[in-house]
């Protein structure tokens, strides 16, 4: 099924809410017997990774190739499978439920793993740890994630797992938390921590190690989400537990708030390598809009016909992005330019 939906030109604050793109068209699509589908990224090529639910209450990864065919997979023993990033080669990354966590908080084990474009499918956790979230994939098959170390002090930690298999695990000094949401081509991670004050920061890891840690101005908290070749870091941050700004954080660390106009509450989930940003925003009435933010500071927004909020996850180098929106269901969606 294919859809597309053009919203008026708005203009505020100098900058332009742009129509969706007369171009553009937007592509609706579902795994076999989904419930519910999660479409959370996209490569370069056009390829699709993500999840979705079933009525027994499993979750199931799938690969979309770029023309429509759908390959559902799961590690062994997961009854539940997040994938999460896709390469250029069709490396998928993600992680996956199993049972037999015999100790709380977790009473099943999470694993993370890596799929390659053939099938095969290798799971893995950092040393000492038995719970792990992925977080990104890069283009040479380098992960970050976070995951939960076997003491019974139950802190997570990020790490860096580089394609041959190698695990570095790390935290920001003074976490008791670290979660690792995104990397890019040159082993640069970003993400988030938590301080013994409960405060959430941001952090940025260099190819050396190095850790530097960064609030947007006013924040209570600061939530790096994105990271590009360029070293721009996209998110959000908090200003009270009601209010929220997206921002943009430069290579020097400058850092700029990008909110769409006429947001309410906005998430940023996604940056490409051109510099552009996407995520989705509530306006003052009505359900959430799916927004992509050009290099320039020109906003686009948009929403599949029919639906009743929309979430944009990931966007390539050619202006591609992938997510999901509210139809009674949850499904995916591509939008190609």
């Amino acid at each position: 099924m294919t859809s597309s939906y053009l919203t008026s030109a708005v203009f505020a604050a100098g900058l332009v809410i742009a129509p969706s793109a007369f171009a553009a068209k937007i592509t609706s699509f579902d795994p076999p017997n989904s419930d519910d589908t999660y479409a959370v990224a996209i490569n370069n090529s056009g390829a699709v990774a993500g999840f979705f639910d079933i009525l027994d209450g499993n979750r199931n990864a799938f690969a979309r190739a770029v023309d429509g065919t759908i390959t559902v997979f799961d590690p062994k023993k997961s009854y539940r499978t997040w994938a999460v990033g896709i390469n250029d080669a069709g490396t998928i990354a993600g992680y996956f439920d199993v049972h037999g966590g015999a100790h709380a908080p977790y009473h099943d084990l999470q694993h993370g793993f890596v799929r390659t474009s053939n099938g095969r499918i290798t799971s893995f956790d950092p040393p000492g740890c038995n719970y792990t979230e992925i977080g990104g994939i890069n283009r040479n098959g380098d992960v970050a994630g976070d995951s939960v170390d076997k003491k019974k002090t139950w802190m997570t930690h990020g790490f860096l797992r580089t394609a041959d298999g190698r695990i570095r695990v790390f935290d920001p000094a003074g976490s008791i938390s670290t979660n690792a949401y995104a990397l890019n081509s040159y082993h640069v991670v970003t993400g988030i921590y938590e301080d013994h004050q409960t405060m959430i920061h941001g952090f940025v890891r260099d190819a050396r190690g190095e850790i530097t840690s960064f609030d947007a101005s006013g924040a209570i908290a600061t939530e790096p989400d994105a990271i590009n070749d360029a070293g721009l870091i996209a998110g959000v941050y908090y200003i009270s537990n009601s209010e929220d700004h997206a921002f943009l954080r430069s290579a020097d660390g400058t850092i700029s708030t990008v909110d769409p106009p006429g947001s309410t509450f906005v998430q940023v989930w996604g940056i490409n390598d051109r510099g552009a940003i996407v995520g989705d925003y509530w306006p003052s009435r009505g359900p959430s809009w799916g927004f992509i933010r050009s290099p320039d500071g020109h906003f686009t927004t948009f929403s599949p016909k029919r639906a009743y909020g929309t979430d944009v996850y990931a966007i390539n180098n050619h202006g591609e992005a992938v997510g999901f929106y509210e139809g009674g269901f949850q499904h995916g969606f591509v939008r190609s330019r």
